[in-house]
């Protein structure tokens, strides 16, 4: 099925009281590997959002510290506490998922915190509109999520359909979106053999199958820090990506999608052409633009790059 033109933004929420657009609807699911540090803050964020909140699910990844601990010793009657050994953080949320006994499942890092009112603007936008994902926007904060974010994001980039915007830009997060239990189902959600990048896949599926509707205020509060910060803008994290537009292409049949799925790796292998050539590997980036043109054969910035790196591999240096 094709991916359908965004939705006009629902405006932000006028400061509802807790609980008051739904009772008792969502399941908080949390994954937490050595988070010990940063889970109790992550579950009271959860648990401030009111009574839409029906259960707070933390999944304990096999922690060698005192995540476990932590939790144990807080006090909400909608907290439960699972144990598995170490599987991946894929894994988790499929254990947190698949134990939710509600409608809507919200993603929560152990690391991360949701704003107030999340989740009432969220499910107020999905009685807006039916059978739509709803998603907002995710802040970036550094250690303090008390300070002014570094960047804000949205899945939604620019016009066109959903599916385009994730594909080729993948700014913000799936963990902004209030997802249906029936369409992580439908899905078998997270692929577990993915160990980066699988939020992305994941937004890729969804896309894929469903409409979504935007929200316009911040609905998730993403940590930056020390065990995070450079995983993100990686070679190897980009490669990944790659990897996953390749399972996504290769599982497409209509050829709509496949043509998107080609732009879309056309766009992150120019890319990571340029970010070779920055690092001064014209055989790597000759390899990426190389590619990248071989997908979508009018990117003129794949052709410009391969000639130059092209001259810059064969052009001995000065001496």
């Amino acid at each position: 099925m094709n991916a359908v033109p965004q939705s006009s933004p629902v405006p932000p929420a006028s400061a509802p009281a807790p609980g008051s657009v739904a009772t008792a609807l969502v399941s908080v699911v949390i994954p937490a590997f050595n988070h010990e540090k940063f889970i109790a803050e992550a579950i009271a964020s959860a648990a401030d959002q009111g009574a839409c909140v029906a259960e707070i699910l933390v999944v304990d990844d096999g922690s060698t510290d005192r995540t476990a601990a932590v939790v144990e010793q807080i006090r909400e009657p909608r907290l439960r506490l699972l144990r598995q050994p170490n599987a991946g953080p894929s894994a988790a949320r499929n254990t947190g998922w698949r134990a939710a006994r509600d409608e809507w499942i919200q993603f929560l890092d152990a690391d991360d915190t949701l704003p107030p009112d999340a989740l009432d603007a969220l499910l107020a936008a999905a009685q807006s509109a039916p059978g739509k994902i709803p998603f907002g926007i995710q802040t970036v904060h550094g250690p303090d999520l008390t300070a002014a974010p570094a960047f804000t994001a949205t899945l939604a980039t620019h016009g066109g359909s959903l599916l385009d915007d994730i594909a080729v830009r993948y700014q913000g997060s799936i963990f902004t979106a209030l997802i249906p239990r029936a369409a992580l189902l439908a899905l078998d959600g997270f692929r577990e053999t993915i160990r980066y990048g699988e939020d992305f896949d994941l937004a890729l599926r969804l896309a894929q199958r469903h409409e979504f509707v935007p929200v316009a205020q911040p609905t998730y509060r993403a940590r930056m820090h020390g065990q995070n910060r450079h995983a993100h803008f990686s070679i190897s994290a980009r490669e990944q990506y790659l990897q996953i537009l390749h399972d996504n292409l290769s599982a497409a049949t209509d050829p709509a999608s496949r043509r998107r799925y080609r732009r879309a790796l056309a766009h992150w292998l120019w890319q990571l052409g340029r970010r070779a050539q920055h690092d001064g590997a014209p055989d790597r980036a000759h390899a990426y633009f190389r590619q990248s043109w071989q997908h979508q054969p009018l990117k003129l910035g794949a052709w410009r790059g391969w000639i130059e790196t092209l001259f810059a591999r064969y052009t001995p240096p000065a001496a």
